[in-house]
């Protein structure tokens, strides 16, 4: 298992003595190798794959085999405006439709492609249409992040997700507070 070998060799490594942490170009490069084998699948539409790949991830982590670090390089696949990720994870979702990683899936995307629609100008230099296409894309990244939390007893990301678009809809600070806690204690032990 994939999973298991990244998690054995990471916690291996931690043992030795005297030993430097990785680069951030290392953990990068990681990052970037993992998400990509995500995304291949995905884009290849091999669903049942594609679910085993991520669940692995998933069951690691909520057996803390697997750091919040470790599982968002997972997710991070996802995490892009690409237009052509709309229509493939929605089929994902039609195929699993009790899968936490697929609604997380599509939470992640659609608040990347709220992003997009922003624009990366201050918010001065935001046109009215892109701040309401915005905010109407985070909302909807909101939903489906709700929709992935109820689907998983750990929604880690779920829960980043909701935490973050709050932050961006300037939403009132006790539900921040709430989500912030519910969070915290959605971590394993």
């Amino acid at each position: 298992h994939e999973v298991d070998a990244l998690s054995r060799a990471l916690g291996e490594a931690r043992q030795i003595d005297d030993v430097p942490e990785p680069s951030p170009l290392f953990w990068e490069h990681m990052a970037r190798r993992v998400q990509e084998a995500t995304l291949a699948l995905l884009k290849s539409k091999k669903f049942a794959e594609l679910e085993r790949r991520v669940n692995g991830f998933l069951s690691a982590y909520t057996s803390s085999r697997v750091s919040d670090e470790e599982l968002f390089y997972e997710f991070g696949a996802c995490d892009r405006s690409l237009p052509a990720l709309t229509p493939v994870i929605h089929e994902w979702i039609e195929h699993y439709p009790s899968s936490h990683a697929a609604h997380q899936a599509m939470a992640l995307h659609m608040s990347a492609v709220a992003w997009r629609m922003r624009g990366t100008g201050f918010a001065s230099e935001t046109s009215a249409h892109q701040m309401d296409s915005f905010h109407a894309g985070l909302r909807a990244a909101q939903n489906w992040a709700a929709r992935a939390a109820a689907l998983h007893p750990q929604p880690i990301l779920s829960f980043q997700q909701m935490v973050a678009n709050a932050n961006a809809l300037r939403v009132d600070s006790q539900l921040l507070t709430k989500l912030s806690l519910s969070s915290s204690t959605a971590a394993p032990t």
